[in-house]
């Protein structure tokens, strides 16, 4: 489950912030005081983290305002348990709004720290006795089955209050009654069933980095906790042996990945303390290059800022993460004490999380973060009158999205006559590797050690930076195209192209460039299994959409596309032949003339 729309009133520096949407990886870009923290920070207190406090008002509220925090999840379980044992549907019992999301809102009356009343806004019958029946006891639902002179039994086989909703929905269905989205008061105990189901909300502030203290921190090692209590140890000193070393496991592991960025911490010691009546915590030391050995709380923010880095590369590999437990990662500034290269480590390990269905949520002022992710994702925020304005796709000007960040690609493009977008560095190693084959066997005069001035520019996607450097192109006269992976795969129902690479394709076509998908999955596809093994001495039987990365790793192979090299121009074409309209043609081959006539 996911955060799909949010919307604020008389929050903070926001007067208003009306509905927007969030994809899996919200970025929120805008100046310093656009009130984009406040965003985050309303999310704190939706999810309960922390009591709403006077501070927390919008500075001009009157007495009789409220703040007002509206939230929409979608990817909902499937079923749910209104009632012991007897599932049932969230949209069949009326509990979903018309655009079929989960969306709770939170209302706080303006005084010292208050509590929210809550509410749902559904899709439901106007008619008030057919409103919100999840919310009815047995008695009531029987008395309005007596208005309607409809006979709900107290008992008897099969009878459930799900089977009386049903039949008073039925009938409400035969009066024709019309149904529109409403806001109801959903009875305490509906509420907690539904609230249970939301992810957990963890925001890491700019100011304090990381503290080891947070309970949400902490909370990520519980499953060390859990599996001792499972082993079956006995002894409370058993016990307490066993989660102080499998703390240390889980912190050798993190500290291994800040290793790559720093030589000033060289072990960090987790240390349990162990209240029986309550639960297991932790503070988390750490020496250094002098000896020294402090809580890593009260090192410098950068320090911490690397662990947050270590912390969420960690998350991407937990293998003993709880069944279906998802979270929602908010993290404002996560460029704050980084440069540019550990933003960008950070940003990988952000994206990997999103794919293993966790959302993150980020403000920014960093290009490299907001240039890595797709177009879909980034939000420009504005304010006027305290009313925020945020701008999206298809309305988002990516240009100012870019000048706002100072995002200018001109000096990589500089010196280039053409430039070809590729997805990542195995693609270069492919052209250029193939290329040098097919000009050895005679197949093309030339390859990219001749052609100089052709540049290769990674990008990830249609994102801003791939849009930014695009429009530069044009700007500068330059020719360019972009080869993008069709991603196809019959087995798994992916037979047709994405329509988002197609409108990539449009939209670049359109601003005077080539853009070439490839007929099988991955440019990795393209490779001969003789070369397998020859290089590797493996037979590795797979087809034209094969996910050959799992495939290698599976067997034990790191797959290096310099290994294209070591292919034959025969083995090459006999890889890339296709054949249109009875005539035999061969798709790499096509490929690098396009590319080799850019200049």
């Amino acid at each position: 489950m996911r955060i799909v729309k949010i919307a604020i009133k008389n929050f903070r520096a926001l007067k208003e912030l009306p509905e927007v949407t969030f994809n899996k990886l919200p970025t929120i870009v805008g100046k310093n005081d656009a009130g984009k923290s406040s965003i985050l920070h309303a999310l704190d207190i939706f999810f309960e983290k922390r009591d709403l406090e006077p501070s927390d008002f919008y500075h001009r509220c009157r007495e009789e305002d409220e703040v007002v925090i509206t939230v929409s999840f979608i990817d909902l379980p499937s079923e749910i348990e209104l009632e012991p044992n007897v599932k049932t549907k969230l949209e069949r019992e009326n509990l979903l709004s018309s655009d079929k999301t989960l969306k709770i809102i939170k209302r706080f009356k303006n005084i010292k720290k208050p509590k929210p009343l809550n509410f749902l806004i559904v899709e439901d019958f106007e008619e008030n006795d057919f409103q919100n029946l999840c919310s009815k006891k047995e008695k009531e639902l029987i008395e309005i089955g007596k208005k309607y002179k409809i006979d709900l039994p107290k008992s008897g086989a099969s009878i459930t209050n799900k089977w009386r909703r049903e039949v008073l929905r039925q009938q409400a269905v035969e009066k024709r009654l019309t149904k529109k989205d409403i806001e109801i008061t959903p009875e305490e105990e509906l509420f907690k069933k539904l609230w249970i189901l939301l992810p957990t909300y963890i925001l890491f502030c700019c100011d304090t980095s990381l503290n080891i203290d947070e309970t949400q921190f902490q909370n990520q090692f519980q499953p060390i906790v859990d599996k001792v209590v499972t082993d079956n140890v006995t002894t409370k000193a058993e016990i307490e042996a066993k989660i102080t070393e499998g703390f240390a496991n889980e912190f050798g592991k993190i500290l291994d990945k800040m290793k790559q960025y720093t030589d000033t911490v060289t072990y960090l010691d987790p240390v349990p303390t162990f209240q029986w009546n309550k639960l297991v915590k932790f503070d988390l030391k750490s020496k250094d290059t002098t000896g020294a050995n402090i809580s890593l709380d009260k090192r410098g923010a950068g320090t911490r800022r690397l662990l947050m880095v270590a912390f969420f590369q960690y998350l991407t590999e937990r293998t003993n993460l709880p069944q279906n437990r998802q979270y929602i990662f908010a993290i404002e500034e996560p460029e704050t004490f980084l440069h540019p290269g550990l933003q960008r480590d950070l940003v990988e390990a952000l994206l990997t999380l999103t794919e293993h269905e966790q959302q993150v949520i980020i403000t920014t002022h960093s290009p490299v973060f907001a240039g890595s992710v797709e177009i879909d994702d980034l939000l420009l925020m504005k304010k006027d009158e305290d009313i925020a304005i945020i701008s999206q796709i298809p309305e988002l000007d990516l240009e100012k999205v870019a000048e706002e960040l100072g995002v200018d690609p001109r000096d990589k493009l500089f010196g280039y006559n053409a430039c070809i977008f590729v997805e990542g560095p195995e693609d270069i190693k492919f052209l250029e590797g193939i290329a040098e084959v097919l000009k050895s066997a005679g197949h093309i005069d030339k390859d990219f050690n001749d052609k100089k001035e052709i540049g290769f520019i990674i990008v990830g996607g249609d994102n801003l930076k791939h849009y930014i450097e695009r429009r530069t192109c044009r700007k500068l006269g330059l020719k360019f195209a972009i080869l993008r992976d069709s991603d196809l795969d019959p087995n798994m129902g992916k037979s047709d192209i994405d329509p988002n690479i197609l409108e990539w394709k449009r939209k670049t076509e359109q601003d005077g460039g080539i853009f070439i998908i490839t007929r099988k999955r991955e440019i990795e596809n393209y490779l001969h299994p003789n070369v397998f093994k020859r290089k590797c001495n493996i037979d590795l039987p797979f087809n034209d959409f094969t996910d050959l990365k799992e495939l290698t790793k599976m067997n034990k192979i790191t797959l290096d596309m310099n290994i294209m090299r070591g292919m034959t121009a025969d083995e090459i074409l006999e890889r890339d032949k296709y054949y249109e309209n009875g005539q035999e043609k061969h798709e790499i081959l096509e490929m690098l003339n396009t590319f080799l006539e850019l200049a």
